[in-house]
């Protein structure tokens, strides 16, 4: 019931703007159409909870979807640069450094033998040259591009770093709206960033948010940067709220812009896309995978950590994530750096190589013949 009180202000708090900078892997588009999901946050229209390791669970009943297949069997996620100086800034990077990492660790190019059949493909005109996703002249999204690419953007606001939407959720009605898949980078953006991202863009969510993540890993959410002050806010609206009020539902760390918002466990938000049923939310979903702590979506120890904590191997007392050791005691997570074995082993699974429909066709010929044959032998010699 401590939830009503905080929610109840929010009609008192209509001075200040709770959006804030976007959220690292929100599950959802982040276009000016879409800001009325933090709305819903913010009144409870919608079920609060944000994050998973998986949201492709519910691909069938609203929720975010794996990439679709191209006629060669192939994932091809298209991307655009949403003008040219943001291309200036990162498209090297983002290319060798977000892509390039995935595709090595995936054992190469989409192939029978890397065992995927994932691309990445910048569009391009039929010279070779980059089409942004805005016209440079009218600003209106270019008809050269296809609805569903990816977009590429700056977000100048500061110590912000990159975030992205989950999963494919360009289909039904959604399935013309332009630049509902996108992915932002800001200044404070390091390479394994763009690996975590890219990661979000292809339907995975934050490792730490899995429901279990609490047997794995020690939250410390009152060493999240700006705690004391946020805590002190919600207690004046609501003098009894517990520290769990601001820590575990995401409404509220929405509307008191607490960094906190990122490490909320077990739930996600409902579909975002247009009118959000109070009723529906998508389950973190790991599918008996084991936890895994070297996860590229995992946040290192130190994540959105209280300027001035002490925080590394040997003293984890400021930390904000430290992993929870078979005797009871506590070890610093470091940066993940590339992908883990586990994240390589979803996108296989995920996206697994499939041959073109024409060496398929031929493959399952020849099995038929081949059994066809088996079975006149037997029958022969009976």
């Amino acid at each position: 019931m401590l939830l009503l009180p905080l929610l109840f202000l929010v009609g008192l708090a209509t001075a200040r703007d709770p959006r804030g900078p976007p959220l690292c892997g929100t599950p959802f588009a982040l276009t000016p159409e879409n800001l009325d999901i933090y709305d819903g946050l913010l009144n409870g229209s919608i079920t609060p909870g944000q994050g998973s390791s998986d949201l492709l669970f519910y691909r069938d009943k609203g929720g975010p979807r794996e990439w679709p297949r191209n006629k060669e069997n192939k994932v091809v996620i298209k991307y655009c640069f949403d003008e040219s100086s943001v291309r200036d800034k990162v498209e090297k990077q983002f290319r060798e450094q977000g892509i390039g990492e995935w595709i090595k660790a995936l054992g190469g190019k989409a192939s029978e033998e890397s065992g995927h059949g994932l691309e990445f493909e910048e569009t391009k005109d039929a010279d070779g040259k980059p089409v942004y996703c805005f016209d440079t002249t009218t600003h209106k999204w270019d008809d050269r591009v296809a609805s569903s690419t990816l977009v590429v953007s700056w977000n100048p606001s500061s110590h912000f770093a990159a975030s992205a939407s989950i999963g494919y959720v360009a289909y039904g009605e959604y399935e013309k709206e332009q630049g509902i898949h996108q992915m932002e980078v800001g200044e404070d953006w390091l390479y394994p960033v763009l690996i975590h991202e890219l990661g979000h863009v292809l339907g995975m969510a934050h490792e730490h948010q899995r429901e279990d993540r609490d047997n794995h890993v020690e939250y410390r959410c009152h060493n999240v940067q700006d705690f004391k002050k946020i805590y002190e806010e919600v207690k004046k609206y609501s003098p009894d709220a517990p520290e769990s009020a601001l820590c575990d539902i995401l409404a509220n760390a929405v509307l008191f812009r607490f960094r906190g918002q990122e490490f909320v466990k077990g739930l996600s938000v409902g579909d975002p896309r247009g009118t959000v049923d109070k009723r529906t939310f998508w389950t973190v979903m790991d599918y008996g995978e084991p936890y895994d702590h070297d996860s590229v979506m995992h946040y290192y120890s130190k994540a959105h950590m209280e300027p001035g904590l002490q925080c590394g191997k040997g003293f984890e007392g400021g930390c904000t994530l430290a992993k929870i050791l078979s005797d009871g005691g506590r070890e610093y997570i470091p940066v993940p750096v590339k992908p883990s074995a586990g994240d390589v082993k979803w996108v296989k699974w995920t996206y697994p190589w499939m041959d073109p429909p024409a060496i398929a066709n031929t493959t399952t010929t020849a099995i038929f013949n081949t059994t066809a044959t088996a079975s006149a032998s037997v029958s022969a010699s009976v």
